[in-house]
């Protein structure tokens, strides 16, 4: 195994433009690494630089300079750079089976927003949001399919006090455009995103009368023709249907005064397939995963946002969604039932390998533990990365 290609394991599915200098790439390179590497602060990217690490690597940034890069962006670099994640992914998508084939399938685009928490009053932006707690407001989108894992196609960052619905259009359109643009057969198929005469559905405490063939149920869906990004001009209308489900609210405001009408939580959502409204609701109920990747993500990058300025830790969170699409990419290139595995499991088993270093005949060599439970999956990303030449 040749040490100098580990570097280049983030550089081959990456393609960084030079707006910010020569050495932006790299830059934008380390930093991916290191979150991929565990970090989750600028100081902590120092891990790329500890140990036989720099004999391995060819740029080792410190930490000073790295977080003197993320400070110099402004709102519109961090838009470039988004733009370089929706290639990013792109070129995953092309050389690995990362969306997997869906043809005929629902490629769900799931959209939710989190509160990051910080600690401190110097965070540019921070505020209390609907959680009650202060911090800043990261709002996400993945895509998904029935066999494979989500991933991030979109990604913004905003003011901690900001609302839901803020800036959503905008990054619904950003993520189904990134999501037609996926290469081959994977970006085919309906497009369910998650987000009028009423159905009873099969809910909590809901019981099925077999005599009249339906459900006794409190929760009802119905649906509506709806044509979204009508605000838009006319070829980026997208025609389709929008699903609603009702359930009563448990808990009314003013308990203990009976209310005048019944009131109800409501949940919708939008698609472009075809199933009957309560086939469309109940694929939609069993697929909400977002949470999951939030919970990976302040699991790893986004534990802290790192930097008192605004656009520093915007560019921050774009770059944690590209560690997470790239140790997404190099599981399911592995095999091993690691293809929806967390990232910390990834990590553990793919990326935090000891290994020792040797010299030879002015090569240095890694030398893997013997007799390791996944040196498989290792051995298979690491043939798919760097193929060998073939012989002449």
């Amino acid at each position: 195994m040749k040490p100098g290609a580990v570097h280049s394991l983030a550089q081959t599915w990456l393609s960084v433009p030079a707006e910010k200098g020569v050495n932006a790439g790299l830059k934008v390179t380390s930093l991916i690494a290191g979150m991929v590497a565990g970090t989750d602060s600028i100081d902590d990217m120092a891990i790329l630089r500890h140990g036989g690490m720099g004999r391995l690597l060819k740029a080792c940034y410190a930490p000073s300079t790295l977080g003197l890069f993320l400070r110099s962006f402004t709102f519109g670099h961090v838009r470039q750079l988004d733009a370089v994640a929706s290639r990013f992914l792109k070129n995953l998508a092309a050389q690995t089976p990362l969306i997997g084939t869906r043809t005929g399938e629902y490629t769900l685009v799931d959209v939710d927003d989190t509160i990051i928490e910080i600690h401190g009053y110097q965070k540019q932006g921070s505020g209390y949001g609907y959680s009650g707690v202060r911090g800043l407001n990261a709002l996400l989108a993945t895509v998904s399919t029935k066999d494979t894992a989500p991933v991030i196609v979109a990604q913004r960052l905003r003011k901690g006090s900001a609302g839901s619905p803020r800036g959503a259009a905008r990054m619904v359109a950003d993520a189904l455009a990134t999501v037609k643009r996926l290469p081959g057969e994977r970006a085919t198929g309906p497009v369910l995103v998650r987000e009028a005469a009423w159905k009873p559905i099969q809910y909590t405490d809901a019981v099925f009368d077999e005599t009249a063939d339906r459900w006794i149920s409190s929760a009802e869906v119905a649906e509506t023709g709806y044509t979204a990004f009508s605000s838009r001009k006319q070829g980026e209308h997208i025609p389709g249907r929008l699903v609603v489900r009702r359930i009563p609210d448990l808990n009314p405001h003013g308990a203990g005064q009976p209310t005048i009408f019944d009131t109800y939580r409501f949940h919708a959502f939008f698609t472009t397939g075809t199933p009957d409204t309560v086939a469309a609701d109940k694929t939609h109920r069993g697929h909400a995963i977002i949470e999951q990747v939030n919970a990976d993500l302040k699991d790893s990058a986004l534990a802290h946002l790192p930097s008192g300025v605004f656009t520093a830790n915007a560019a921050w969170l774009v770059l944690a969604a590209m560690a997470f699409n790239l140790t997404r990419a190099a599981a399911t290139t592995a095999g091993n039932g690691l293809a929806k595995a967390r990232t910390g499991t990834i990590r553990r088993k793919l990326i935090s390998v000891p290994a020792r270093i040797a010299s030879s005949a002015r090569k240095l060599r890694l030398h893997l533990p013997a007799h390791w439970p996944w040196e498989t999956a290792w051995t298979a990303l690491f043939t798919r990365v760097f193929p060998r030449p073939a012989k002449t």
